[in-house]
């Protein structure tokens, strides 16, 4: 399977699809590629704020093949940090405007 096609084919899918997985749902991300490749590594940036994917000597995050610079692999004390990050927990989406007051709608 090659990486790349399987990521825009992804990202393809919904427009919320790369929104999703870089505000909040990075590690989950890392956790659907580790669940088809295995030998994936998890790498955290120096900010604590980012995770992406180590395949094959490359970075992946949602948006394709990224610089390593200043990632490090994730460490146990980081475990608790990363797995508590969530999109859903943690940002809305705004689906439009209501029809007869015009307010957003957001979820």
């Amino acid at each position: 399977m090659e990486i790349n096609g399987l990521i825009d084919s992804l990202r393809s899918t919904d427009r919320y699809i790369e929104t999703i997985f870089l505000e909040g749902g990075c590690y989950k991300f890392y956790q659907f590629l580790a669940s088809l490749f295995p030998d994936a590594k998890a790498l955290i940036n120096e900010e604590r704020d980012h995770v992406v994917t180590l395949l094959n000597g490359s970075c992946y995050d949602i948006t394709g093949k990224v610089e390593s610079a200043g990632y490090r692999e994730v460490s146990v004390e980081d475990l608790s940090l990363v797995e508590s990050w969530s999109f859903s927990r943690t940002r809305l989406l705004s689906m439009g405007e209501c029809p007869c007051c015009e307010e957003p709608l957001i979820l």
